[in-house]
């Protein structure tokens, strides 16, 4: 799991997900959580203070700017290297998943989702990213 504290930013334009990640981040002990939605407001929120967030969690399918491009622009951004990031979508698609790794997706949650399947992600993210950025877990 990600460090109690760890700040994280929530990305989806269905104010009812919004609401039910954030109930379970909190509850799992994770700090501050803002919410956005859509990669636009993401995106400003993110260039406004670069080292604010530990944690993106965002929902692939959204007017503006979709979970893919705000990847892309965090993963071309190296001022976001220590930023965790999970994409959330309806779809199990092989093309879609090869496209979210390629660029540069630290792992991927399938909708419908439950607060167990949330940490279980979280859980193997936060030790993949601590691998890969050789940070302690």
């Amino acid at each position: 799991m990600f460090p109690a504290g760890t700040p994280v930013l929530i990305v989806d334009d269905a104010a009812s997900m919004r609401a039910a990640v954030a109930i379970a981040l909190k509850s799992f002990g994770l700090g501050e959580v803002i919410e956005a939605s859509n990669g636009e407001q993401a995106w400003k929120l993110l260039a406004g203070d670069p080292s604010r967030f530990g944690l993106i969690i965002s929902d692939q399918h959204m007017p503006e700017c979709t979970g893919i491009e705000l990847l892309r622009r965090v993963r071309a951004d190296r001022r976001f290297d220590p930023v965790a990031f999970i994409l959330v979508t309806a779809e199990a698609e092989k093309d879609a998943m090869l496209a979210a790794v390629r660029s540069g997706v630290s792992n991927y949650l399938v909708k419908p989702f439950t607060q167990d399947d949330l940490r279980d992600k979280l859980t193997v993210t936060a030790k993949r990213f601590a691998l890969k950025r050789n940070l302690p877990e």
